[in-house]
């Protein structure tokens, strides 16, 4: 074989090498932890996170919701106890009371709206859940194919690797020039 086929058919085996290690490292960087997992994971957690966020809205909206309740109803009770005489007071208190049922029944429909987005929240995570389950159930049967891909790759590896180290096997001068030319 000629030196210039000898070179083209190092450089051939030296590109098939580099290619094989790119794939190699991608597989076991897939096979150490597979992003499309990752990434599930991460919506799980957003999607709880969401729904923590929702619950605790929804809790202090009870919570306040149930201290005007406490409220209107000590006052409805002040005003139909008879005890306040003047008819301004009553006027006045009868307004207040009203306003108050009114904003009682907003934060009773902003409660309702919460307790839907929290349904929704719910339904999210589970769905979520769902998909990181598909998806850890597809990346482990991906993986003994992956794995015979990985074994196979390393064997081919091995050979490229000392038809590389036979190819080398050329004069001093050939060599030099080969090492002058692939470090370009």
């Amino acid at each position: 074989m000629k030196p210039a086929q000898l070179l083209l058919a190092y450089m051939r085996l030296v590109e098939r090498e580099r290619e094989l290690r790119d794939e190699i490292e991608r597989v076991e960087s897939l096979l150490a932890s597979d992003p499309s997992v990752a990434h599930a994971e991460q919506a799980l957690t957003d999607a709880r996170a969401e729904r923590e966020a929702i619950q605790l809205r929804l809790r202090e909206s009870d919570r306040d919701r149930e201290d005007h309740r406490t409220r209107l109803r000590s006052r409805e009770k002040e005003l139909m106890s008879g005890r306040i005489r003047s008819p301004s007071e009553l006027i006045q208190m009868n307004e207040e009371v009203q306003h108050m049922r009114a904003r009682f029944a907003e934060e009773e429909d902003a409660q309702f709206q919460l307790m839907e987005e929290g349904e929704l929240a719910e339904q999210a995570v589970v769905e979520a859940a769902e998909r990181l389950q598909e998806t850890r159930t597809r990346s482990a049967s991906d993986e003994p194919g992956l794995r015979r891909d990985l074994e196979s790759w390393q064997s081919e590896l091995e050979t490229v690797k000392a038809d590389s180290a036979a190819t080398r096997l050329w004069p001093r001068s050939t060599a030099t020039s080969v090492r002058r030319a692939t470090s370009r």
